[in-house]
């Protein structure tokens, strides 16, 4: 796992997080990977790879609680599901109709609340590779670090 780890970290210092996005991405079969602000009511992407369009380097502002996010950032733990559909859980969530696969980790800030999330989503059924979460939850904070750092007037 330090190997991903560091290949990650790489990219995203020389060439940026949607390069980094692009990577972690081509460890599974989701078609998208993206990093997300949590701002209730909404949930702002950051940044996104789409593996069909890989120009597009950002989605659109959804409303959080329509989201797999929301569920992410409110137990601050990761959340995966390989088919939502069979899901009897999610059985009443809005994304479960849309988002059929998905897989986050929350992205926490010093005072432990979620600030966003990092995740991989598809609208098919995708299993989670073994030792996805685990290095998501790594990367996670030097995400936020690096987000918070651009975001800092010089």
């Amino acid at each position: 796992m330090a190997e991903p780890a560091a290949q990650f970290a790489s990219l995203m210092a020389a060439k940026g997080l949607h390069s980094a996005l692009q990577y972690l991405n081509s460890r599974t079969r989701h078609r998208f990977t993206g990093v997300y602000r949590i701002t209730p009511p909404t949930l702002q992407n950051l940044c996104l790879f789409d593996r069909e369009n890989p120009t597009v380097r950002v989605g659109s502002e959804t409303p959080l609680s329509a989201t797999y996010c929301s569920i992410t950032g409110a137990d601050r733990q990761p959340f995966a599901v390989q088919n939502s559909l069979d899901n009897e859980a999610l059985v009443s969530h809005p994304a479960r109709a849309n988002v059929i696969s998905y897989c986050g980790v929350p992205l926490l800030s010093a005072d432990g609340t979620s600030w966003g999330t990092l995740c991989h989503f598809d609208l098919r059924p995708r299993i989670v590779p073994v030792g996805e979460i685990p290095l998501m939850e790594m990367l996670a904070p030097l995400v936020l670090q690096t987000l918070l750092a651009d975001a800092k007037p010089s």
